[in-house]
């Protein structure tokens, strides 16, 4: 569902023996869930200063909203701002299902009792949401600088792979009219033509 993006062509083919755990895959995998994990680790001490189930309703709440949020984060390899917010409705749907359902469950009185969840007050609902909304700027400023830095090598790639073909495409010329002269020469020789060196200089110039 999600749109195809300009870069597409200029990435390298996936290797048909590679797994799609890779290590490049498995390594992002275990660095987004550290940021989580931290996340509603913090969540979770703050609220022990009050006492343990609300301690574990802020743990709930931050893993939950930090989750629906990291659903952005899965969309592309590119940062929020390149492959566009609002882009994938269906992303942006799920996203808010997801957290008016977890507002029902921390809010509605029957589904509080239900899900073992105890109120929490304004500040602890800001922590919450400060919390899992780090986990999007982390990992969104960590694809940024990846991307910038794979647009850099791109576009260093193009610049020498050009000159490269420039500088064959130069040696081929002047192989061709080196080619060209002597057998012009040699033309000229079985005519009869005696050239001098001066004169053999003279024709190079005007091909060379």
């Amino acid at each position: 569902m999600e749109k195809s993006h300009r870069d597409v062509l200029r990435e390298k083919p996936r290797k048909t023996d590679e797994s799609l755990l890779n290590r490049s895959t498995l390594l992002q995998i275990g660095f987004e869930g550290m940021i989580i994990a931290l996340c509603t680790m913090g969540a979770y001490l703050y609220g022990l200063q009050s006492d343990p189930a609300r301690a574990s309703t802020m743990a709930f709440a931050t893993i939950c909203l930090a989750r629906l949020l990291h659903g952005f984060n899965c969309r592309s390899e590119s940062p929020l701002y390149q492959a566009g917010v609002f882009s994938n409705r269906f992303s942006v749907a799920a996203f808010l299902i997801g957290a008016a359902l977890l507002h029902l469950v921390l809010f509605v009185p029957f589904l509080q009792g239900m899900f073992l969840i105890k109120p929490l007050s304004i500040s602890q609902l800001a922590l919450v949401d400060l919390f899992a909304l780090l986990v999007v700027l982390i990992v969104q400023l960590r694809k940024s600088i990846m991307y910038k830095q794979r647009r850099f090598c791109q576009g260093h790639r193009i610049k020498i792979t050009t000159e490269v073909y420039l500088i064959e495409a130069n040696v081929y010329a002047s192989k061709s009219t080196v080619s060209v002269v002597q057998l012009l020469f040699g033309l000229l020789n079985k005519c009869g033509y005696n050239l001098t060196w001066q004169c053999r200089q003279d024709l190079a110039s005007i091909f060379l």
